[in-house]
């Protein structure tokens, strides 16, 4: 017919765009955005868990340890005057007094501390490389670090205040802390990390 050319020839993808207009530049482009953002919010949903799991884990080494410890020095049965000790930080000498909720109490305030220190690493970790070539080294550098900021920052500024130093039992504590908190968290985070790959992201829009 006068004036109609052949008709254009169409490859599979114009056909396809054709048919569906939704799969056109724009949508492929809110797409791949969609896309990102769920994979984002997948990987955030697996770092959150896997911090509370870790912090909870380290958490109960800890204040294990610290039962342990407290029966061989002093002989008491009652090691839940551990958790009293902790709530003093915040209610001060009426936590020695207090029954059984400010065991609750200082229970609930060792966790949120483990926990504090648990995301911190998880948030330092990636962002110095020498953390991921040895996890025994890296867990005794932040056992030591976690000890400093307990015992030079947070105990002294709580109701406990400024306590007598012995080399014997902040050599226990330091160990503790490097053995139960550091060196687990060490290995937890390097495991995650390397667990933790890049996934690509289809239909990402060229600059």
């Amino acid at each position: 017919m006068l004036g109609v050319g052949p008709p254009a020839k169409r490859g599979l993808v114009t056909d396809t765009l054709l048919i569906r207009p939704e799969l056109q530049p724009n949508s492929l482009y809110n797409f791949s955005k969609n896309y990102r953002i769920l994979n984002l919010t997948g990987k955030m949903n697996n770092l959150i868990s896997k911090i509370i799991k870790a912090g909870l884990i380290v958490g109960t080494l800890d204040i294990l340890s610290a039962f342990i410890y407290y029966f061989i020095k002093t002989g008491e049965k009652n090691v839940f005057n551990v958790l009293k000790f902790v709530a003093s930080g915040i209610f001060g000498k009426e936590a020695f007094s207090g029954g059984n909720r400010m065991i609750v109490a200082g229970l609930v305030l060792h966790y949120i501390i483990a926990v504090a220190f648990t995301i911190f690493f998880f948030w330092l970790f990636p962002k110095i490389k020498s953390f991921s070539k040895n996890a025994i080294l890296t867990g005794v550098i932040y056992g030591l670090f976690i000890w400093m900021v307990m015992n030079l920052v947070v105990v002294p500024l709580s109701n406990i205040g400024n306590r007598p130093f012995t080399i014997v039992n902040t050599l226990i504590n330091v160990i503790i802390l490097i053995v139960c908190i550091g060196i687990p968290l060490s290995f937890m985070a390097n495991t995650f990390y390397k667990e933790e790959k890049p996934n690509s992201v289809p239909f990402q829009r060229q600059q």
